[in-house]
């Protein structure tokens, strides 16, 4: 069934130039652009789904397809989708559901994105198939499945630029966990270390569970908190002995810089982050007499925890 979706457009890049074409119908095996390109047929072509009011390609609001061109239409290209194995696309809520009107062009493009993020779960963990599918189809409601599925689609793209990262697996319980605590993030930036964790918790073997830990603290952490976290983490002195930290000297910054780095205001608030971070062991108690206040000099060191728990969140496995 083709769908009219006069709010979607389809970029692709040609050399250093995004190009951006409007869709005339979309359905679950092709579409057809307004274009006045003509590829010949045949022609592999890797586009991105949008809505057309991004300007530019964002990760969270897209979804990234191969397609090859089957025809030219008199004000356009017809092209049918060449799907990873495992994609099933399913656009819902659509007249043949016995609904009167069409799914809005919203709800196409979150239909893709979820066969999207399901296809490469399953591919990295296939024996969490079912349950992979339950939670993104039903275990989920509204935003948290939006939250795992662009976990698992920004998990994708690092693994893709990874050597034989589409060959790494990840153990199936952890993988789970993973989507299930991630989803409960409220930002880009959260949700996109829960990504780089999941990057991290697939080797070629798919056994390692070492990251479990990290989902326990990470789940415990407010975006807030996180940034002061890797603010001490990036901004220290590390000395380093192979792969292991042993010693960094502090990041010291003013109460003021705090502000900036969490865009909090409140400077008892932020003073309950730094108090909540090191009750998790994440950085050291820093020596105040009292509550943080304006012109204050804070000492943010890392411990070792909270090192290995920004480098795992960074996409680091080692």
């Amino acid at each position: 069934m083709r769908l009219a979706a006069p709010e979607l457009s389809a970029s692709h890049w040609a050399g250093s130039t995004l190009n951006m074409d409007a869709i005339g119908d979309i359905s679950a095996i092709g579409v057809y652009l307004r274009t006045e390109k003509r590829w010949p047929l045949g022609t592999l072509v890797t586009l991105t789904l949008q809505m057309d009011r991004h300007s530019e390609e964002t990760q969270e609001n897209s979804v990234v397809l191969r397609a090859k061109v089957m025809r030219w239409g008199d004000n356009g290209l017809g092209l049918a989708f060449v799907l990873p194995k495992g994609m099933d696309i399913q656009i819902c809520d659509g007249p043949s559901n016995g609904s009167l009107h069409p799914p809005a062009p919203e709800s196409i493009l979150r239909d893709f994105r979820l066969a999207a993020a399901t296809a490469f779960l399953l591919r990295a963990c296939p024996r969490a198939g079912n349950e992979v599918t339950k939670l993104l189809r039903e275990g989920l409601e509204s935003p948290r499945d939006a939250s795992a599925v662009q976990i698992a689609l920004q998990a994708e793209r690092l693994l893709a630029s990874w050597p034989n990262g589409h060959k790494l697996i990840a153990p199936a319980t952890l993988l789970v966990r993973i989507l299930q605590e991630g989803s409960w993030a409220e930002d880009d930036w959260t949700r996109l270390l829960w990504a780089k964790l999941l990057a991290a918790s697939c080797t070629p073997q798919g056994q390692d569970e070492s990251n479990a830990v990290f989902v326990d603290v990470l789940k415990k952490l407010s975006q807030t908190q996180v940034r002061i976290l890797a603010a001490a983490c990036t901004k220290q002195t590390k000395f380093t002995s192979g792969p292991a930290v042993f010693s960094s000297r502090p990041f010291i910054c003013m109460a003021e810089d705090l502000i900036a780095i969490t865009s909090v205001k409140d400077l008892q608030s932020i003073d309950k982050d730094l108090v909540h971070l090191n009750e998790l062991q994440l950085i050291e108690r820093s020596v105040r007499s009292s509550t943080l206040k304006p012109g204050e000099k804070v000492e943010l060191t890392a411990t070792r925890l909270g090192l290995e728990l920004y480098e795992r969140c960074s996409g680091q496995r080692q």
